[in-house]
Formats: C-alpha cells, sequence, structure tokens
C-alpha cells in the first residue's frame, strides 16, 4: 500500500484502492474513550433504573403488608 499525502492534515490518500485514510490516532483513541464513557454511563442508567424500579415494588409489598395489620 502506498500512501499520498494530502491538503488536508492527517488525510492520507491508498493509492491501491483510492481510498482516504486518517491517521490521526490520537483522536481515534480519543473517540473510543468518550465511546466507552458513554456505554458505561448507560449501564449505569440501566441499572439505576432497575434498582429504582425494585425499590417502588418492595414499598409497594410494604404497604400491602401495612394494610393487612390495619
Amino acid at each position: 500500500m502506498t500512501e499520498i499525502k494530502t491538503e488536508i492534515g492527517n488525510l492520507v490518500r491508498d493509492t491501491t484502492n483510492g481510498a482516504l485514510l486518517n491517521k490521526d490516532n490520537d483522536s481515534l483513541n480519543a473517540y473510543k474513550r468518550i465511546k466507552q464513557k458513554n456505554l458505561e454511563l448507560e449501564e449505569m442508567k440501566k441499572r439505576v433504573n432497575s434498582i429504582d424500579n425494585e425499590i417502588s415494588d418492595i414499598k409497594s409489598l410494604l404497604h400491602t403488608i401495612l394494610e393487612k395489620f390495619k
């Protein structure tokens, strides 16, 4: 594979197939870190929602038990 520099910063053109390639690995790594953080955040949101639902169920059961003792 032979690469030709372009007028745009970190982009090079592959002479075999004409593809434009981005050689900026720092930006790629930053993107991957952000994507991983977003996935972790979404997972935490799901867990919090699940815990919230479980707490609501427990509260409902406690109210039912309390009503039986009145």
